[in-house]
């Protein structure tokens, strides 16, 4: 089983156990993060497209390490003006394993058998015991001054 997520504005391909390396996610490395922007959900009953998102899913991730990414030069400049200048970024990224693919059946199955449990009645308030009102500014005021 395998999903397709969007996270960070990019897509990427999510089986459970695989490591993959997001935008900047902020989160403590060795906390758990839901993702649940799932595009496509491939299963052992088929694929299941989302319009946008499939409903229900979610793929569960470990944070593994929180870094920057490799250098990248970049370069300009201003022709016939004498005007150049070079510069470097490093761009942080999230490192994640994937530890489940919840599918959103499931969550059907669940909210369906917590339905079909039987609930207890709900407890009645006797009349006459709501509770009391707080005094009004005016006496408050009156007794702090005494």
């Amino acid at each position: 089983m395998y999903a397709v997520i969007r996270a960070g504005g990019h897509q990427y391909r999510a089986l459970v156990g695989s490591v993959l390396r997001l935008e900047k996610v902020d989160a403590p490395v060795g906390s758990e993060i839901r993702l649940n922007e799932v595009l496509m959900l491939a299963t052992d009953e088929g694929v299941r497209v989302g319009t946008p998102l499939v409903e229900g899913a979610c793929v569960t991730a470990l944070v593994v390490r929180q870094e920057r990414g490799r250098k990248i030069v970049g370069f300009t400049y201003k022709p016939k003006k004498r005007e150049r200048r070079r510069f470097g970024h490093r761009q942080w990224f999230t490192e994640v394993r994937v530890s489940a693919i919840r599918t959103g059946t499931e969550a059907k199955a669940a909210s369906e058998k917590a339905a079909a449990m039987p609930q207890a009645p709900a407890q009645a308030s006797p009349q006459g015991s709501a509770p009391a009102a707080a005094p009004p500014a005016a006496a408050v005021a009156e007794a702090s001054e005494e």
